[in-house]
């Protein structure tokens, strides 16, 4: 790893601030992942899989939750597949 990032030893949370801030609480979850998978793969990779693994998992719960609403399952999928790509919408706007 070249500079900045070797300086950077990973032994507290990304953004330099300790654990115990009741702002870090609502993070927890994806600050906490970084934070640990850091500690195993580069960082660029860590958060590549952070962005597809919350693609997947978004698309499933909206599935379910269309489905549990008494979709079809083409609809669902539909569905599902729409609110995937709001983000490469939202992007593509600005």
């Amino acid at each position: 790893m070249k500079y900045p990032w070797s300086i950077n030893q990973y032994t507290d949370f990304i953004d330099g601030a300790s654990f115990w801030r009741l702002q870090n609480f609502s993070q927890l979850l994806p600050i906490g992942y970084l934070w640990t998978a850091t500690r195993f793969v580069s960082p660029p990779l860590a958060i590549s899989f952070f962005i597809l693994i919350g693609w997947v998992i978004t698309g499933f719960v909206v599935f379910l939750i269309c489905r549990k609403l008494d979709f079809n399952s083409n609809a669902a999928l539909l569905v599902a597949v729409m609110v995937q790509m709001l983000p490469i919408l939202r992007t593509n706007a600005a």
